[in-house]
């Protein structure tokens, strides 16, 4: 009998140990724990211009790292570009303007504006001096840089129409920003139809060598957040977390006046003399401003020659206000 009982509790005793142990287990989560889930790549591509300062700001500050982002930024020298290699595969988002949007809306490509995060107004066409060309009727039988489909192109020809030009008398030379610098210095092109900070680069380099006219029609242009229709749809969850990331520099450079410019310091050569004006509006929103913009952008081009279109097309399709909206509904005011 004393056998027994004292085999009994032995047996209860390890019964109990091994309970303590399997309960030590259930409250110890350290080794046991789920590996945290690895942050989503999404590439961007973006422009160094003033207006790029809240994606550039995003990722100084680690916002993009907080909302379960790898964001790999590529700079391009223009957001046509950026949205030409987001059609190749190469990136899953561009920031370019609404000219860029309106230009897809009339050649019916797929794009979608998810937000804008900044506004500017800034393009000239800038001269090269000792071309023969000292105003604007020199212009005819002239080389004239630009980019088509972008800004640059609506200027360019406006310029030359209220100046009595025809476009058809200059030599237009499809180019990128980057190459428009190289031609123009080593007088490849006569002139070129620029923005910042391009502008601001060649009269650098060009020195007393440059002319520069300003646009007659001083526009705020917006600098939209864009994608495809199918990537939005199939990753809405990344589209959001790219807002929220957005959102989050937004609201530290409005508590800290001033960062903005040190935060981005290394993705410019150096501090540009009011490169942090009043006018570029960084704020991240979507309103009906940009698509009334968007549509007298598409009118202009039409007047240009791009898009087969007489009237002008549904623009609404061309935009997915979803992710703002569900995220900070005040920022959004278009109306869908």
């Amino acid at each position: 009998m004393g056998r027994r009982y004292t085999h009994c509790r032995t047996s209860i005793r390890v019964l109990c140990a091994l309970l303590a142990g399997l309960l030590s287990l259930s409250v110890w989560t350290g080794p046991v724990r789920a590996a945290e889930a690895k942050p989503t790549t999404v590439r961007i591509g973006y422009t160094n211009g003033i207006n790029s300062t809240l994606l550039l700001v995003a990722q100084e500050k680690g916002f993009f790292t907080q909302a379960g982002l790898d964001a790999i930024l590529e700079h391009n020298s223009a957001g046509l570009i950026s949205v030409r290699r987001m059609y190749e595969g190469q990136l899953d988002m561009a920031l370019c303007s609404e000219t860029v949007l309106a230009a897809a809306a009339l050649k019916k490509e797929p794009l979608q504006a998810i937000a804008s995060i900044g506004s500017y107004s800034v393009s000239d066409m800038i001269v090269r001096k000792g071309s023969g060309i000292e105003k604007p009727a020199d212009l005819p039988g002239k080389r004239i840089g630009l980019m088509m489909g972008t800004q640059a192109q609506i200027d360019a020809y406006e310029f030359l129409l209220l100046n009595g030009v025809p476009v058809r008398s200059v030599h237009i030379i499809d180019t990128t920003p980057d190459r428009m610098e190289t031609g123009i210095i080593e007088g490849e092109l006569d002139a070129v139809a620029v923005w910042e900070p391009f502008v601001s680069d060649m009269k650098k380099r060009l020195k007393d060598k440059a002319l520069v006219w300003p646009f007659p029609y001083e526009q705020t242009h917006h600098w939209l957040l864009t994608a495809a229709p199918e990537y939005i749809q199939k990753r809405p969850k990344v589209v959001e977390a790219v807002v929220t990331a957005l959102l989050d520099a937004e609201d530290y450079i409005k508590a800290n006046p001033g960062a903005a410019q040190a935060a981005t310091g290394k993705y410019f050569e150096a501090p540009r003399p009011g490169a942090f004006r009043s006018d570029i509006g960084l704020h991240v929103e979507l309103d009906q401003n940009t698509l009334l913009d968007m549509e007298d952008q598409a009118r202009r081009l039409m007047a240009s020659g791009v898009g087969n279109y007489t009237i002008i097309p549904n623009m609404l399709p061309y935009f997915y206000p979803d992710a703002l909206k569900s995220l900070r509904p005040s920022a959004v005011s278009l109306i869908h």
